[in-house]
């Protein structure tokens, strides 16, 4: 969570992009920046389990394995993990931070 705190917030950018290039090892700033949107696009501070991607993910599984359609998504995702997160100083604190920018 603070390393996705830490993408998103605007302010280090920079810092982000060279981050980037150097551990991907990308060749021009153009792939930096691609990367850089697309992880904006990627991640936030929202933990919770998106079910319609599980489902999305459920429905190319079963092409492969047809007993997966039959799980019922809502009852084998556990929200226990993220309300506690969500409950937790530590996230709050970053939350407040990334509203607050």
């Amino acid at each position: 969570m603070e390393s996705v705190a830490f993408t998103q917030n605007p302010a280090n950018r920079q810092v982000v992009l060279r981050l980037l290039t150097r551990k991907l090892r990308l060749k021009s700033p153009k792939e930096a920046e691609s990367g850089y949107e697309v992880l904006q696009w990627l991640y936030s501070l929202d933990a919770r389990p998106n079910l319609k991607g599980i489902q999305n993910m459920q429905r190319l599984l079963s092409v492969t394995n047809p007993k997966v359609a039959a799980v019922e998504v809502e009852e084998v995702v556990d929200h226990g993990p993220v309300e506690r997160l969500e409950r937790s100083l530590f996230y709050r604190g970053l939350v407040a931070r990334q509203r607050g920018k």
